[in-house]
């Protein structure tokens, strides 16, 4: 465990489609990342995952097709979403909490900038002030 992150929390739906979470007290580096691989080309999607900090804040992830949907919540209920105007002008279809789901592509992550993301909240290093949009 670093930076204070206690738990991980992942969601996945069954074989029957019902939702089934499981929690990771104190979980390490690596098993965050092996999350992200083992969820990898799955024919059941997941559910999205979220990672708590010990100071109250917690990172929520979701989506499909190597693009994710995030969102940042400090302890006082501020909430950010990631924002990259770099990206073009049109919506994606990724799949949040199990339904397909349109959304600016700026508000969207790949992976490797999921990644990133996730590694900076890790560090406690999550700063809004660029590249965030507060909701």
């Amino acid at each position: 465990m670093a930076a204070g992150v206690r738990t991980l929390e992942v969601f996945r739906y069954d074989n029957r489609n019902r939702l089934r979470a499981k929690t990771i007290a104190d979980p390490t580096w690596a098993a965050v990342l092996n999350h992200f691989q083992s969820v990898r080309g799955r024919p059941h999607r997941p559910a999205g995952a979220i990672l708590y900090s010990e100071g109250g804040s917690r990172l929520m992830i979701d989506g499909s097709d190597g693009l994710h949907f995030t969102l940042y919540e400090l302890p006082d209920g501020s909430r950010f979403q990631p924002l990259d105007r770099t990206q073009p002008d049109e919506e994606v279809l990724i799949v949040c909490g199990g339904v397909e789901t349109p959304l600016p592509r700026s508000c969207v992550l790949d992976e490797p900038a999921l990644l990133c993301v996730v590694r900076q909240f890790w560090n406690g290093n999550v700063y809004t002030s660029s590249g965030w949009e507060p909701l």
